[in-house]
């Protein structure tokens, strides 16, 4: 189950940056499909190479002992170009995304200073951090965005009806709560986080799947306890 939970961490640490791309769509239909579809194919592709270098070399770290061998068949220049096109494009997609997300907190920054910026603070963060314990990182990463999520889609679908913007409102508002966060969603991410943790050590269970349906769960019953005193938390934060 900590290996399902592995597998589930690296789509879903990247749902915040598919947003990124997938806000120019025209529909809502070629978004969704286009994203689902590309990221099955190549994660299941990537999967299968893994498993594959895994049972033919007898490693737990297939891909050091491949490019070594490359080396030692005087493959040196190739097995280069593979190192660097597999960290090199994905952390020019994590920078953007860093920035952009950053846009939120900091618009003035605007996506240019704002990439370099987050590309130079990457940097020394990974300067800092053991690559071995990547493994712990993305369980860190699942019991972040799995809850999270577990509110946004309980938000979006049971909420919210599945319609964020109204005609005639301004999209902005709508998106702010009680002078800028919802306690509530705040309290159900945290709780759900806390499971998470909590599951890890009961691998029989996972976490991801229990923390996301959790902190989904927890955030409907307290909106639903809590929303009716308060009024709509929505029109209260855009009007405040």
């Amino acid at each position: 189950m900590v290996g399902l939970d592995l597998v589930i961490a690296m789509p879903i640490s990247w749902l915040p940056l598919v947003c990124d791309y997938s806000r120019y769509s025209k529909g809502t239909g070629p978004a969704f499909w286009g994203t689902w579809v590309g990221y099955f194919i190549f994660s299941s592709w990537m999967y299968a190479i893994g498993l594959a270098a895994a049972l033919a070399t007898q490693s737990p770290t297939p891909e050091s002992m491949v490019l070594e061998l490359m080396v030692g068949f005087g493959l040196a220049l190739p097995a280069m170009i593979i190192v660097l096109f597999s960290t090199f494009t994905t952390t020019f997609l994590d920078i953007y995304s860093t920035a952009v997300s950053a846009l939120n907190i900091w618009p003035r920054m605007g996506e240019r200073r704002g990439s370099l910026a987050c590309g130079v603070l990457g940097t020394v963060l990974a300067l800092m951090f053991p690559a071995t314990a990547y493994e712990g990182f993305l369980l860190f990463v699942g019991s972040v965005f799995c809850p999270l999520f577990g509110v946004v889609l309980a938000d979006y679908f049971f909420f919210r009806r599945r319609t964020y913007f109204k005609a005639g409102t301004d999209p902005f508002k709508t998106y702010w709560y009680m002078g800028g966060f919802n306690p509530w969603a705040f309290l159900a991410w945290a709780v759900g986080f806390g499971f998470y943790h909590f599951l890890q050590r009961q691998t029989a269970w996972g976490s991801s799947i229990p923390s996301l349906l959790a902190a989904g769960l927890l955030y409907l019953i307290l909106m639903g306890l809590f929303q009716g005193r308060s009024g709509d938390l929505g029109n209260e934060g855009g009007n405040g």
